[in-house]
């Protein structure tokens, strides 16, 4: 798909499909288009991965180091920011929706274009491989959530590292925020993540995307504590509870 709202719908529409898609980066933080949609689907989260991501320079004419014009996604973009900045500080930077979209842009501008993207799927395409392991980290690692609307994601369960994911937003007054963190405390689950991302009904507001590490005997913890935070909260929707699968 062309970009995440098209993922999305493509899920929500097919009963049978999977979304995969990039939650978050080590180097570049959220991917805050996933996250907003996620939180606005009916779709649920029904695994995590974890994928060790390897960027290259990729340009529309062969041994080209003239480059005036990269087309890159934004975070392949600040993924790399180091050796963009050593190597290509004067290009103009095209924000591109994704990364296939980045790569057939370059090729179809020709001299002068690069682009940042997968090497085989870039020499795919017909583009020419300037450099590779761009990115500033050499364990660039993104995180993966599988999304479905009904579908469990079948897998071994056993031995696997659980979480839960849910997203609320909070009334406008002192102190909000931090009861709603004494009621993950109070249950006793570790919180691996929070992330805040502006509200789409209340300018200036926020809502708040939270993962909980979980087992077996956390389960009636869990629902307690979920009960809790929909009781005590504007707006809540429950994100999935999933395994957090080795990596692919």
């Amino acid at each position: 798909m062309p970009d995440f709202d098209e993922v999305f719908e493509g899920a929500e529409n097919d009963h049978e499909s999977f979304a995969v898609v990039p939650l978050e980066n080590n180097t570049a933080g959220a991917v805050d288009p996933a996250l907003d949609l996620a939180c606005a689907s009916t779709l649920e989260i029904r695994a995590e991965f974890h994928l060790g991501i390897h960027h290259a320079l990729l340009g529309a004419k062969e041994n080209e180091f003239e480059i005036d014009t990269l087309f890159a996604m934004d975070q392949p973009y600040f993924q790399c920011r180091r050796f963009l900045k050593k190597r290509l500080s004067q290009a103009t930077w095209i924000p591109c929706k994704s990364s296939a979209d980045s790569m057939e842009k370059a090729l179809s501008h020709g001299k002068g274009a690069a682009a940042i993207g997968l090497a085989d799927r870039g020499i795919e395409k017909g583009l020419h491989l300037l450099e590779s392991d761009i990115q500033d980290r050499k364990d660039n690692f993104t995180r993966f959530a599988i999304l479905s609307r009904h579908l469990e994601y079948k897998s071994d369960l056993k031995n696997k590292t659980m979480r839960t994911s849910m997203a609320f937003s909070l009334e406008d007054r002192p102190g909000s925020l931090l009861e709603t963190l004494e009621i993950f405390r109070g249950g006793g689950l570790n919180m691996c993540h929070l992330e805040s991302r502006p509200s789409p009904d209340h300018r200036w507001r926020h809502r708040f995307w939270v993962t909980l590490e979980t087992k077996d005997e956390d389960e009636e913890r869990l629902i307690q504590t979920s009960q809790q935070v929909e009781q005590s909260t504007p707006w809540s929707r429950f994100l999935g509870a999933y395994p957090l699968l080795t990596s692919p």
